[in-house]
């Protein structure tokens, strides 16, 4: 049979809150750099200029400025000395096919020594938002809406009139400000680049290889055009890169970190892309300088910076409108970022630094984006605020240092070869480039002659590549170079091997010397260079480093995980390799590298290896799903046999295993085997007996309908009288800051109750905070009867309650565990006398994970057999209340009725809905009731509280049939019209293609005031109300663990799957308003939800992430993943709706709103440039 999708089941669990804000930002009270559109005047370039600030020693000149320019996107330098520049006026809207645009690229050139560029060329006009350029030989390569080309100048009049199209279309449609930019030409002759956020493009060069890339990648291309290479995967935006002298590449990442240091063939977190299976490159910096809307990243070099300032990374911030400066700190290989002060600031809000490039006169030159706006999507394309024509280039020099511009084409090949020793990087690629460029033959023998006698190791390292470029370099130059004294040409002569596309034994025994070589760069680079040769005899070399890398070099460990991972992925070098010969660990090695092996052999060595090795048991799964999906369909059934096997004893972890295989089997589009489906019938069975075994006495009930955790562990603890072996309930193994309230079944009261209980209140020098406690509560009227908090002792207490007053009344135990502080925030209950109610063996977590897991089983593989102990455990009073939900949805699959659907999930907190209604809807499912469902739901919408009307509506809304329900309820006075005007409840119904249905729906929304006013009004009043709240940052940042982590990462905490946060105080309290209680405002179309109708006739709707086989991916608004098979799938439509509810002020409190503004407002950072 065809596996189901389980997109149903999980799209009906999963109901939640996730906040969808776009880019990130300066905000508070009024100051100027915090407002998304600046309230300030432009200022002139004469005034802006004076508006700098600098650390001593350094000045500011303006290079250019309009008319004479335009917006400047993107700088490069030529051979003599004259800065270029793509400029735009078209931006942000790029012109149709077809029609001539009014962009350009410019030279500019400063001819008397002034700084001020006196010479203006427009070598290229009618371009289309040109970004990323390269001065090549008698022209420039770049990009212009859609394609990459090489404008040529045949005359000599410094003006294209020929223009070769290299490389395209470069995918533009989705998003016009990141596209292809930071075109620079490394060291091995390949020209780097950037594709931007949310773009698709999928390009091949002459030679037929083709990539493709969607949103954030670093690529590299022939200047010809023969070929094209994807690098790196990943990052979200990245516009900026530079080299250093070592090789190492680094861009900037506009929305995620600053910098990012790119290492060959490595993947970089982005909007819910996974990795390849090595896991993500690390970070070389945490810290966001107080915005993530960064662009442009320089290496400064050269003899014009003093010391303290080699080496350092400079990059434009646009909101903050200054230049950061990061200095590099070594742990190896592994460069670290450490936060300097700024290097400039401003008081003028417009300046927007796009770019920054070290000049060959050791200046350093800015583009400036002179905007009002500078944000793609935090403010409409359409606003009348944005400037279309201003745009300055400033130039940064040190006031005791030359800046002398020099026209280097003009020397002679020793003069050249001379400057390739220069302090200037810059200088020295330029020379590089010119001379493999353009000389030829003529500079093969001096070149050759400077590696042999050169004393500077520079002069060595660029000759080494120029002769390489030229096909001139020998094997003995090749052999001097890995032995030379110089660290610096040992790092770039490997680099050099592995670029080398075939190897002779002596080339492969060199870098395995260097895999022993004293200098972490020199190993990284020489492992890098075996990964790119892969042979069996390179192997043992490669383990034998990776046991003595650093723990603090991550950056070596991932290239040599690499390196073996490309090892193995060779089918032949997997064929010849003798596994006995390994030792454990590095079969444990090779197993996790197999991950990223997607292939039929990698599946086969891990069968293999699980049969032969002790495995850590939760590497289980990783392993069995990507078996699943690689192995052969006829070998699937030793698979479940292994499984079945090594997990006899373990049914938790068999359940992992067969969801694994499961969803191995859906990627695939398999059809649900008899060996499979035995399976889970057995497993099912088994889970049935062991949840049998557990007297269902306690239940958990959520302090938060956003969370998932149970947190009730059951686990041995010391207590005060001695004993060490009794069970206790604890809530600390599930993390500090879970949440629970624990309620036991209810009990005849003795005259005396005795219990040990452990745990904290806050800290300890902290007042009680009273948030962690046991309570008695009289079943009559829930009246407290006695309570006591944790003691502040991990050692439990003995408590004793006398009860003799209320002796023989019935009452129940609530254990609540309500602190979601950091530490000491947890608590331990246990050891009962008399034995009123007992700890059971395996905790309420596990218990309730079991359940939810034969219910997915008898779910997901059709188990008629299941119904019966299903609908006994559905029956029973004290149930896990998300457990209930699994086991109902599995109830209604069995018995092929989605009558109830609508009704589910029942809430999961103990207020938001009465006992009895949800018993009466229970009773309803298990008797298959459906005649009671139309009386439920009018119940439902009479009781349930705002927020949870608006989830039942929007379910409803999904279905023809619910649609109409909804529409009648509001006819008849049940529903509020103003529920039908909620922004996803609306969308749906107006899918609807009946006139009639319409003419009632709009009648009836007719007379309601416009939905935008009564939002508008929200936000002033909570505009206006916000000071007079009294504020607490912690509760903030609860309330935002609680209800945005889900989405959004800040500081480092939290899901990536909406925009990151950090900085997000920059937009000040009136966007970050807006954007909270009207999310569907402005919404990025990457960031918008796909409606899915099914075959069905079923309507879904999620975050569209990947496609995986026969599956797509989609995320639900709790930032859980669920899948559908394209095969069920009728239509897709995306929706101008983001993922988050437009009912904020139904699900938090105003108090907890404002502490959550407060929280999101100080996530913001400010330094003064220079000090």
């Amino acid at each position: 049979m065809k596996p189901t999708s389980g997109a149903l089941y999980l799209l009906f669990l999963a109901m939640g809150f996730c906040l969808f804000t776009n880019g990130s930002l300066y905000a508070q009270k009024k100051d100027p750099f915090r407002e998304f559109i600046r309230p300030t005047e432009p200022l002139s370039p004469e005034d802006a200029l004076k508006a700098f600030t600098l650390p001593d020693g350094f000045e500011i000149q303006l290079v250019a400025a309009e008319p004479t320019i335009q917006k400047p996107l993107n700088m490069a330098f030529d051979i003599k000395g004259r800065l270029w520049i793509t400029d735009s006026s078209e931006y942000p809207y790029p012109v149709k096919p077809g029609t001539k645009g009014k962009d350009t690229i410019k030279i500019l050139e400063d001819t008397t020594g002034d700084g001020r560029a006196d010479k203006i060329t427009t070598f290229a006009e009618g371009l289309n938002i040109p970004i990323g350029l390269y001065p090549y030989k008698n022209g420039v390569i770049a990009f212009s809406i859609p394609d990459i080309s090489f404008y040529e100048d045949t005359d000599g009049d410094d003006k294209a009139d020929k223009v070769t199209k290299l490389f395209g279309p470069m995918g533009f449609e989705r998003d016009t400000h990141g596209m292809n930019n930071s075109f620079r030409r490394g060291f091995d002759g390949w020209l780097y680049a950037n594709h931007g956020f949310n773009n698709q493009t999928s390009v091949s060069g002459s030679d037929g290889h083709k990539i493709e890339m969607h949103s954030g990648n670093t690529y590299r291309m022939r200047l010809d055009g023969s070929r094209i290479e994807h690098f790196t995967h990943g990052q979200v935006n990245p516009f900026g890169s530079t080299f250093d002298e070592k090789g190492n590449l680094f861009t900037a990442d506009c929305h995620s970190k600053p910098i990012y240091q790119i290492l060959r063939g490595g993947y970089y977190p982005s909007f819910g892309k996974p990795d390849d299976g090595l896991g993500f490159v690390k970070p070389m910096m945490d810290h966001l300088h107080g915005s993530t809307a960064i662009a442009g990243v320089e290496v400064i070099s050269g003899e014009q910076f003093p010391d303290e300032y080699q080496g350092n990374f400079f990059s434009g911030n646009v909101m903050t409108c200054r230049i950061n400066r990061n200095s590099p700190v070594y742990h190896g290989s592994t460069i670290v970022a450490k936060e300097e002060p700024d290097f400039l600031s401003t008081t003028d809000p417009w300046f927007r630094p796009v770019d920054v490039r070290l000049g060959p006169d050791g200046a350093l030159y800015v583009a400036d984006f002179y905007n009002k706006i500078i944000g793609h999507y935090e403010v409409p394309l359409d606003h009348p605020g944005r400037d279309r024509h201003s745009g300055r280039i400033w130039r940064i020099v040190r006031k005791d240092k030359d800046h002398k511009h020099t026209d280097y084409s003009k020397l002679k090949i020793p003069q050249l070869i001379e400057l390739l020793g220069s302090a200037n990087l810059t200088t020295r690629m330029l020379v590089t480039d010119y001379l493999s460029d353009q000389k030829g033959e003529a500079a093969i023998a001096p070149l050759q002659h400077a590696v042999v006698e050169a004393k500077q190791p520079s002069i060595v390292v660029h000759a080494l590549w120029i002769l390489f470029r030229m096909g001139a370099l020998s094997d003995d130059l090749i052999s001097q170079a890995v032995s030379s004294p110089s660290e610096l040409v040992r790092i770039h002569a490997a680099k050099i091997l592995a670029e080398q596309a075939s190897w002779n034994e002596q080339n492969r025994l060199q870098m395995v010397r260097a895999l022993e070589d004293e200098n972490a760069f020199v190993q990284r680079a020489a492992a890098e260079a075996l990964g790119l040769h892969p042979q069996l005899a390179n192997i043992q070399p490669l383990f034998a480093l990776r046991q003595k890398v650093p723990a603090e070099d991550h950056h070596l460990e991932y290239v040599v995980r690499r390196a073996l991972m490309l090892q193995i992925r060779d089918s032949q070098v997997f064929k010849q390799l003798d596994w006995s010969t390994l030792s454990s660990s590095q079969r444990r090695e090779l197993a996790q590298l197999s991950l990223a092996v997607p292939t039929e052999q990698a599946a086969l060595y891990l069968i293999q290896y699980l049969k032969s090795d002790q495995v850590d048991q939760g590497e289980l799964p990783g392993y069995f799903r990507h078996i699943v999906r690689y192995l052969p369909a006829e070998k699937v059934p030793e698979l479940i046999l292994l499984a079945r096997t090594k997990l006899a004893s373990n049914i938790d972890l068999q359940v992992e295993i067969i969801k694994a295989v499961l969803q191995g089997y859906r990627q695939k589009g398999l059809s649900i085997d008899d060996s499979l489906s035995d399976w889970a019938v057995v497993l099912t069975g088994e889970l049935f007996k062991a949840i049998d075994k557990q007297p269902l006495q306690w239940v958990n009930y959520s302090l938060n309908e956003n969370t998932n955790v149970n947190p009730w562990a059951v686990q041995q603890r010391a207590s005060a009288d001695g004993d060490k072996a009794s069970p206790f309930f604890c809530s600390l193994p599930a993390g500090e800051r879970s949440t629970g309230r624990l309620v036991s079944q209810t009990f005849t009261i003795p005259a005396q109750l005795e219990f040990f209980i452990a745990g904290h209140v806050g800290f300890p020098k902290q007042p009680n905070n009273g948030l962690n406690y046991v309570q008695l509560k009289r079943s009559t009227d829930q009246s407290v009867i006695k309570q006591v908090t944790a003691p502040r002792n991990d050692l439990a207490q003995k408590i004793s309650w006398d009860l003799k007053d209320v002796a023989g009344e019935q009452g129940y135990l609530e254990i609540v565990d309500s602190d979601t502080g950091r530490a000491y925030a947890w608590m331990a209950v246990g050891r009962f006398q008399p034995a009123v109610v007992e700890v059971p063996r395996i905790g309420l977590q596990q218990q309730a994970q079991r359940i939810s897991a034969a219910a997915e089983l008898a779910r997901d593989f059709r188990i008629g057999a299941a119904r019966e102990p299903l609908a006994v455990l559905l029956s029973a009073e004290r149930l896990d209340p998300r457990a209930r939900n699994h086991l109902a949805l599995a109830l209604m699959m069995l018995d092929g009725t989605d009558a109830f659907l609508p009704l589910f999930p029942l809430p999961t907190s103990r207020e938001a809905v009465s006992g009895q209604f949800q018993s009466a809807v229970i009773d309803a499912v298990i008797k298959q009731d459906t005649d009671q469902v139309d009386a439920l739901l009018k119940q439902a919408f009479k009781t349930y509280p705002s927020r949870l009307q608006t989830q039942l509506a929007e379910t409803l809304s999904r279905q023809p049939q619910g649609a109409e329900q909804l529409v009648a309820y509001a006819e008849q006075g049940i529903v509020s019209p103003q529920l039908l005007t909620e922004p996803g409840i609306q969308n749906q119904l107006q899918q609807a293609t009946d006139p009639k249905f319409k003419k009632r729906l709009q009648k009836l929304i007719s007379a309601l005031p416009p939905r935008e006013k009564k939002t508008q009004e929200n936000i002033a009043t909570h505009l206006k109300s916000h000071p007079s709240f009294k504020i607490s940052l912690e509760n903030g940042k609860t309330v935002f663990e609680k209800n945005c982590a889900v989405c959004h990462q800040l500081a480092g905490k939290g899901a990536v799957v909406g925009p990151q946060l950090d900085g997000i105080g920059n937009r000040g309290l009136e966007r970050l308003l807006e954007d909270v209680l009207d999310p569907n405002r402005s919404v990025d179309i990457n960031f918008r939800t796909t409606t899915i109708l099914t075959d069905e006739g079923r309507l879904f709707s999620g975050l569209k992430r990947r496609e995986e086989g026969a599956v797509l991916v989609f995320v639900d608004n709790k930032g859980k993943e669920f899948t559908i098979s394209k095969d069920e799938i009728d239509e897709q439509k995306q929706s101008p709706l983001s993922l988050m509810p437009a009912n904020l002020l139904e699900i938090l409190s105003p108090q907890q709103l404002h502490d959550l503004l407060a929280y999101l407002l100080q996530s913001t950072k400010k330094t003064t440039a220079g000090h």
